[in-house]
């Protein structure tokens, strides 16, 4: 039986998946790299601003996920 202790997290690659896409698309991420999905969707928000590339960000703290959908 696992407890939290031992439990081990997948963490994905942010920049990468963020980048690949689309309007309308979603990708999901462990609540573990919230913090970082944060910062680095502020980023592509920000370099993006010309193109007017957006997302939102979802907490699922029922799932231990992280939901990031592409609006723009």
């Amino acid at each position: 039986m696992e407890t939290m202790e031992n439990l081990e997290v997948k963490k994905l690659p942010i920049m990468p998946t963020l980048r690949k896409l689309e309007v309308g698309e979603k990708c999901e991420f462990p609540i573990e790299q919230r913090s970082s999905v944060n910062v680095l969707l502020n980023r592509m928000r920000t370099d993006n601003m010309r193109i007017g590339w957006d997302a939102k960000l979802e907490t699922d703290t029922e799932a231990f996920t992280v939901l990031v959908t592409r609006l723009k």
